[in-house]
């Protein structure tokens, strides 16, 4: 199987926000965006996609626009599905009681701290989980932010262009229209 080049992954990435901005114009969110459920046609020796579309609609929701963002079913992270996750904590299974918190702690000391922002949304028990969060991330040492994370793989500009996409705050997150109009495509 053959890397993809930068100029395919922004082809894809575009094709993907094209297909889920179809859904968040609907009132639908997905929540299960990930390698499998991406589907593309190949192109030709210029072009290696011609086509890229969403597969697998299990995980879109319809979304009240007016509901509390903390109740049930609400609240989307970027970072927390079913039973997959961008960032895994090592030494926990899915089935560990402490995997959920580990995930958050985990998601925190890379793309945290979490906002001052969030007490307008969140209650008095999840302020507190947020500031035990933020607390044992500083105390221990544990804040590594992707915002300055370094590799030869990802130029300054893809790094900046993911610290959009995921934000601690939901409401700061951009729609998916706005990230098509990103200078990262250009």
């Amino acid at each position: 199987m053959r890397r993809l080049e930068r100029p395919e992954i922004k082809f894809v990435a575009r094709g993907v926000l094209e297909a889920m901005s179809v859904f968040h114009e609907a009132g639908y969110v997905r929540t299960d965006v990930k390698p499998d459920n991406i589907l593309v046609n190949y192109g030709d020796e210029t072009n290696r996609f011609s086509e890229v579309d969403r597969g697998d609609c299990a995980g879109a929701y319809r979304v009240d626009p007016n509901a509390d963002p903390f109740e049930e079913g609400h609240l989307i992270s970027l970072i927390w599905g079913q039973d997959w996750h961008i960032v895994i904590p090592k030494g926990y299974s899915v089935d560990d009681p402490d995997y959920p918190t580990q995930v958050l702690l985990k998601q925190a000391s890379i793309f945290g701290p979490f906002p001052r922002s969030y007490i307008d949304i969140a209650d008095e028990e999840r302020q507190g989980i947020i500031a035990v969060v933020d607390d044992y991330i500083n105390e221990n040492g544990l804040q590594k932010p992707f915002s300055m994370a370094e590799d030869p793989e990802l130029s300054v500009e893809d790094r900046n262009f993911i610290c959009k996409i995921i934000r601690m705050d939901p409401r700061d997150r951009p729609t998916t229209r706005e990230l098509l109009q990103d200078p990262w495509f250009k």
